[in-house]
């Protein structure tokens, strides 16, 4: 069984369906039978979701035969925490939308010509 080592969830006071369980799994493999890989429905949970209305840890314990794990799920107070404020500012501004456009990216060449119908050269 390989699942994650943690999962951090931001604070969502509107949340309905909550953060599913099963979402923590990488995946399951039947290593005793044949070393297929199993549904991650048939690994038993602790519970199958943890609401991201209510901050905290949670550990959640994951079972398939003799295989075991368990994963960490936090809950961050508020959509802030842990996110600092970056010091970045903004660069001196040019003309970025030239180089969306091919023809003006070309090297010398008929270039217009083997890319563009006639209709959206527009000459």
């Amino acid at each position: 069984m390989s699942l994650v080592k943690s999962v951090n969830l931001v604070n969502n006071e509107l949340d309905t369906n909550g953060f599913v369980t099963t979402d923590a799994i990488n995946y399951v493999t039947d290593k005793h039978k044949h070393g297929s890989v199993v549904d991650v429905n048939s690994v038993k949970r602790s519970t199958d979701r943890i609401s991201e209305k209510t901050p905290g840890r949670y550990v959640v314990t994951y079972r398939y035969g003799k295989a075991s794990g368990k994963v960490t799920v936090t809950v961050r107070n508020d959509a802030n925490v842990g996110i600092s404020k970056a010091d970045a500012k903004l660069g001196k501004g040019g003309n970025v939308g030239k180089t969306w456009f091919p023809h003006e990216l070309a090297f010398r060449g008929n270039y217009n010509a083997q890319v563009y119908p006639a209709h959206l050269r527009g000459y």
